[in-house]
């Protein structure tokens, strides 16, 4: 009885241990975000591209999670766009999934472009977390901390039409009419002559 015992305790002791090993050190990604401007108008939108920047440990991937982060009361989510045409998108609410469809598995660079709209002014967050990624020789998931959590931040601004524009307008306006008041005037008095 005591030998069971003393036998039990011990698997229970090594699946406690071999079951939070996390993903070897040699398998690891890294990926970005980037735009092509941080400070955005109302209205205007913002595409966001998602690169792998590393990957270490297999050849490269065929599927990609993630969760995307932001203020929802300053940017209103488009969707997704994938770059490659032999890659499809899965699932596009919360969470992204993307995954290859044919072709080799990717290796490095933009994977999809994520769009947004500038919905109200301020400072604005885009995040994506929760990244797992794999292939059939590989994997990271943000679980065992072998991939980042990439972050951007951007400035929505109201429209920059300045008080110089308006005025600027308004004198166009002008010189236009103008021009056709002294246009009419000159067919009128043509005719009397």
């Amino acid at each position: 009885m005591k030998k069971t015992k003393i036998f039990i305790i011990i698997m229970i002791f090594l699946i406690i241990l071999t079951g939070n090993i996390l993903a070897t050190e040699s398998q690891s990604m890294k990926v970005s975000l980037k735009t092509n401007k941080n400070n955005y108008n109302i209205g205007e939108e913002i595409l966001v591209n998602v690169s792998i920047d590393e990957i270490n440990g297999f050849s490269g991937l065929n599927t990609f999670t993630t969760r995307k982060v932001y203020d929802k009361e300053k940017l209103e989510y488009i969707g997704v766009e994938v770059i490659n045409e032999n890659w499809k998108v899965l699932g596009d609410a919360e969470n992204i999934l993307i995954r290859k469809m044919e072709g080799e598995d990717l290796k490095k660079g933009r994977i999809c472009t994520l769009k947004f709209k500038a919905v109200q002014e301020g400072k604005s967050k885009i995040q994506i977390d929760n990244i797992d990624a794999c292939n059939n020789e590989g994997d990271v998931y943000y679980e065992d901390g072998n991939v980042n959590s990439p972050s951007i931040e951007i400035n929505i601004e109201k429209s920059k039409t300045s008080q110089k524009s308006y005025i600027g307008i308004i004198l166009i306006t002008v010189g236009i009419l103008g021009i056709v008041i002294v246009g009419i005037h000159y067919i009128i008095n043509k005719k009397k002559v």
